[in-house]
């Protein structure tokens, strides 16, 4: 009997030891995209960290729009940013606008955190989570590509470690869809 019971102590302190980390973890993988049912992307008028006004249906017809919900305290968001900003740089002059919104609390630092990982395209602060809401975010990260017709293409939740290369695979076949 005291053997038992060590054997499934032992199992269950196992499976703990695997399971707790996973916790925080997004369940859809971010290599394989969930298409959204949502016709057109709701949506996002909110000022930069600077102030400047930003409206998302400014770029409807214009631009490819690769949006990122974040939160500065998400380790997989800290994760994806510095591979969000090699994959934006990639993209300096063509019709793709890279936007990052923040989920975090008002008295977050996310001018700092902005600065920090080298962000230079535009990021939102959701402290309400109105955007968060509209997008139907669950999870953070989670990254749209949105057509130049506003149309949501696709949805990735949680940190892919290889951004650097499928996620440009995605933007220019966006940028060549007509």
């Amino acid at each position: 009997m005291v053997r038992l019971l060590s054997r499934g102590a032992l199992a269950v302190a196992l499976v703990s030891a695997v399971a707790l980390p996973l916790l925080g973890q997004t369940t859809v993988p971010a290599h394989h995209p969930t298409q959204s049912k949502t016709p057109l992307a709701p949506e996002i008028s909110a000022p930069d960290l600077h102030g400047k006004p930003f409206r998302l249906s400014s770029l409807r017809g214009k631009k490819v729009v690769v949006l990122s919900f974040f939160a500065t305290w998400c380790p997989p968001c800290r994760m994806e940013m510095p591979h969000l900003r090699k994959v934006s740089q990639q993209y300096t002059g063509k019709p793709v606008q890279f936007l990052a919104v923040s989920i975090d609390d008002p008295g977050a630092d996310v001018k700092g955190f902005a600065k920090q990982y080298g962000l230079t395209f535009p990021v939102l602060h959701d402290a309400k989570g109105a955007a968060a809401q509209a997008y139907k975010v669950n999870a953070i990260p989670t990254l749209f590509i949105i057509g130049k017709n506003g149309a949501i293409i696709s949805r990735h939740e949680g940190f892919d470690p290889a951004m650097d290369r499928d996620l440009p695979k995605q933007i220019n076949a966006a940028i060549a869809a007509k």
